[in-house]
């Protein structure tokens, strides 16, 4: 399991710089509930969860950023990620419909990995 959570960047002179914030474990128990009991309703909510142990967080940066060629990108790693939420949509489009993503997310055991050189 792989997830990028995270991408930002700042505007320097000409040039923008960008990182990525990566997510790495080996398993992830998801649930999905999405109700089919009505035909075309006017909106609809869909309820999530997952739960993912053993995470890797690391932290990319382009080959041209100087702090990538010296430092691990490792950040640190989390014991236990839970995220619960729903998503809410309309089945038509009209100015006052608007999508709602809600999340709820738990982190267990987070710990710092102190940057070292390579």
């Amino acid at each position: 399991m792989v997830g990028r959570l995270m991408r930002w960047g700042t505007r320097t002179n000409a040039s923008v710089v960008t990182g990525l914030l990566v997510i790495r474990g080996t398993s992830l128990k998801t649930s999905v509930e999405i109700d089919s009991s009505a035909f075309r309703p006017v909106s609809s909510v869909v309820p999530f969860s997952f739960v993912a142990p053993n995470l890797l967080v690391s932290l990319t940066l382009p080959r041209w950023n100087t702090h990538s060629m010296n430092l691990r990108p490792e950040i640190g790693r989390i014991g236990e990620l839970n995220v619960t939420g729903s998503y809410r949509y309309f089945s038509d489009v009209r100015p006052d419909n608007v999508d709602k993503l809600r999340l709820d997310i738990d982190v267990k055991a987070w710990t710092w990995i102190l940057p070292t050189m390579r």
